[in-house]
């Protein structure tokens, strides 16, 4: 409720201008009953039309300066809500985009999307129906309370009856429902993640014919979100019925004994329609009031839920922007890393140095922790144990921004972007001219086709680059990299794609374009191993082995099985 606060408070004269107009409505709205009692007992009464004309003239201003009042702080409460709601999905993206990978996968991109959204679009209603009756209606309810007390004593002392049940009845109903949508919120974090997950997977779906298994799931998910929205549902419907059954009880007690008091003289006819007015005009705010709760209860869950995203610490700690100037790019210190506290280590006891220039190479199965290594390297994620040094300073000390300004990933399985290939090649240098994304699209292999294109680079891209192969995509989140001219390039199994002459070729471009820059190569194929300055074997996140490709060939036994089952195919398409 901290960031909502502060963001009100920079819209302070609107925020505090639409309540006022409000105010200013509810006055005049409360003096309208008393006009009327005076155009009965004086006019209609007495039979003096003049004085009825009158009343009927300032009915009508009534009316016109309500309404003016009325519409501008709306206008007021409309804009401030308006504004806080932009204000907050700002914050919120910029949040992520500070996120390390850990809270990412802690969070979930559902949960995100859905504070990011429908939390979002909840709070924004709750400000602008917060500025319009927070003040508004609790002053229309004890203002007409004080207003019957100028009238009849006795008889107000039946308002004061009234509104005392209602708040009763409010707090009660409050209570009950406020933790049920927040628990309302995080279940439909579920459902999105459930949505989510069957239209990014829908073809490995169909392949394996789980299309009935994945509808069962997601209509069982979908039945228990209907099961307690219908519950806390139930719970706040009672407000409405109640308030008009408090209510009318009210009204008809009122009647009663009020019809007593006209006939004995003790009341007039003009002050009996005047506290009917002000009993209706009590039931009316408190149903608005009630329906204002319940937006209002949704929308303190749903700024809690935000806060939680917007408190999150960053991975980095002190953004230090100076260097030191040594031989070694990247370090790793006796590193240990785990997904999870207390899970079991994707990486142990890794002690690695990298030097400038170097080209190492990354080999192992699936699950030995070459992916987890090249997100270290690139800062993703922060070292359980160990730690991760870019040229002698600690990685988690370093500036975000110069950071990634000096390093460049591709990985195997890219994620490109809805717009032109043009657009996504300046994801990876906003300024880049014409001939530096054609040189990186001819050192990532990708130019031929990229030319044979009708719009060649302000080609369609769909999302997630749909409308491509595999290989395809991954040439262009490979040239995407290139532009950057990084420090540090990581190919994490990027050419996987690639049959091996395309692959051959951008090996031979990093080897002879690229002698200045770091790489780290995550590779299944020992042809790419061959050319790296050394190769590190990984196996269920433990450092089996360091050396050349030769080296290793000599000394270490699971290295020559990969390279003896893979060598005869590999050299028969380098022939």
């Amino acid at each position: 409720m901290n960031e909502l606060l502060s963001l009100l408070k920079q819209y302070k004269a609107q925020t505090v201008l639409a309540p006022a107009f409000k105010m200013i409505e509810a006055v005049l709205e409360l003096c309208v009953p008393l006009v009327i009692a005076s155009m009965i007992d004086d006019g209609i009464a007495l039979s003096d039309m003049s004085h009825v004309g009158h009343c009927a003239v300032l009915l009508i201003v009534l009316a016109a300066l309500g309404m003016g009042f009325s519409v501008t702080g709306q206008f007021f409460s409309a804009y401030v809500a308006t504004e806080v709601s932009t204000s907050l999905r700002e914050k919120i993206f910029a949040k992520v985009q500070q996120l390390s990978f850990a809270q990412l996968d802690e969070a979930g991109s559902s949960t995100l999307i859905t504070r990011l959204s429908s939390d979002v679009n909840q709070v924004q209603a709750g400000v602008n129906l917060s500025l319009r009756l927070l003040l508004r209606s609790p002053f229309v309810v004890f203002g007409a309370m004080v207003m019957a007390f100028t009238i009849h004593m006795k008889i107000a002392g039946l308002f004061v009856l009234v509104i005392g049940l209602l708040a009763l009845c409010i707090g009660i109903v409050m209570k009950y429902t406020l933790p049920q949508y927040e628990n309302l919120q995080r279940h439909l974090d579920g459902l999105l993640m459930r949505t989510r997950q069957s239209l990014m997977g829908v073809r490995p779906i169909r392949a394996f014919g789980r299309e009935q298994r994945m509808e069962e799931d997601f209509v069982a998910a979908n039945d228990e979100m209907f099961m307690r929205q219908k519950k806390v549902g139930n719970i706040a419907s009672i407000m409405n019925p109640l308030t008009f059954a408090i209510v009318n009880g009210g009204l008809a007690i009122l009647l009663y004994f009020g019809g007593d008091q006209v006939n004995t003289g003790i009341l007039s006819q003009g002050e009996m329609v005047a506290l009917v007015n002000y009993i209706s005009q009590i039931l009316v705010e408190l149903v608005k009031f009630a329906n204002y709760l319940i937006t209002v209860t949704k929308s303190i869950a749903c700024a809690k839920r935000i806060e939680e995203v917007l408190r999150l610490e960053q991975m980095q700690q002190s953004g230090k922007k100076h260097q030191m100037d040594t031989d070694a790019m990247l370090t790793f210190d006796n590193l240990v890393f785990s997904y999870k506290e207390g899970a079991n280590a994707a990486l142990e006891g890794i002690n690695l140095s990298i030097k400038k220039g170097e080209k190492i190479g990354v080999i192992g199965g699936t699950g030995a922790g070459k992916s987890t290594l090249a997100a270290l390297a690139m800062g993703h994620y922060a070292a359980t144990d160990g730690n991760v040094f870019w040229e002698q300073i600690n990685i988690l000390d370093l500036e975000p921004k110069m950071l990634r300004g000096n390093m460049a990933w591709a990985e195997q399985k890219p994620k490109l972007f809805k717009g032109t290939i043009r657009s996504n090649l300046r994801m990876g240098k906003r300024d880049a001219t014409e001939e530096e994304m054609l040189e990186a699209l001819k050192g990532a292999q990708a130019y031929e086709f990229v030319s044979e294109l009708d719009k060649g680079l302000d080609a369609l891209v769909e999302q997630d680059g749909s409308n491509f192969s595999g290989g395809q995509r991954q040439r262009l989140s490979i040239a995407r990299a290139l532009i950057r001219k990084p420090k540090l390039l990581v190919l994490d199994d990027c050419t996987s794609a690639l049959d091996y002459a395309t692959d051959a070729a951008f090996r031979h471009y990093v080897q002879q374009s690229m002698p200045q820059t770091t790489v780290i190569w995550n590779s299944q194929r020992i042809s790419v191993m061959e050319h790296m300055n050394r190769v590190l074997l990984l196996k269920h996140g433990k450092m089996v082995a360091l050396g050349t490709h030769e080296e290793l060939l000599k000394r270490c036994e699971e290295y020559r099985e990969i390279s003896a089952a893979q060598g005869r195919k590999e050299r028969s398409y380098e022939a």
